[in-house]
């Protein structure tokens, strides 16, 4: 006998999941979903390539499961290496419009959103070396490795 179907039932709205440029994406995601009770997915198989190419093909990963993509990458790159400059600009020309996909760049880099927390800013930083310098004032041991985000959780330091 077959099953009957519940009519009233709907389907569920895929997660948001976020696609990032490194490793210090995946922990400022992973924190904020934990302090704010965000419904994202953040894992680690999005996370850790910082070339546009790399994140192009998981985009259309998750397009290809019927998802939705946020994808975050430091722009500060693009002034310097003029390949990955037109890498990232075919990734907004090409999802720019896609309802489905929400691109973040952030400029200088990711420290910058940290350094958020602490103070509100709208200084110009060129580099994510000026943004992590200026957040060593408020976390003096701040590093970009997976031990150092691992050991402390920015959560903990941001409440």
């Amino acid at each position: 006998m077959a099953r009957k179907m519940n009519p009233t039932r709907k389907m569920r709205e895929p997660l948001l999941t976020i696609i990032g440029a490194g490793i210090t994406e995946k922990y400022y995601f992973r924190h904020l979903k934990d302090l704010c009770g965000l419904k994202i997915e953040v894992k680690p198989k999005y996370f850790g390539s910082d070339t546009a190419h790399d994140m192009q093909k998981l985009v259309e990963s998750v397009l290809s499961m019927g998802g939705k993509a946020a994808c975050v990458f430091d722009m500060d790159t693009t002034r310097w290496d003029n390949v990955e400059k037109q890498r990232k600009q075919d990734l907004i020309e090409q999802y720019g419009k896609n309802s489905d996909v929400l691109l973040c760049d952030s400029m200088p880099s990711i420290e910058y959103w940290f350094l958020l927390y602490f103070e509100n800013t709208n200084r110009f930083m060129a580099t994510s070396r000026e943004a992590m310098n200026a957040l060593r004032k408020y976390i003096p041991d701040f590093d970009k490795n997976a031990q150092f985000l691992e050991k402390k959780p920015m959560g903990a330091s941001l409440a």
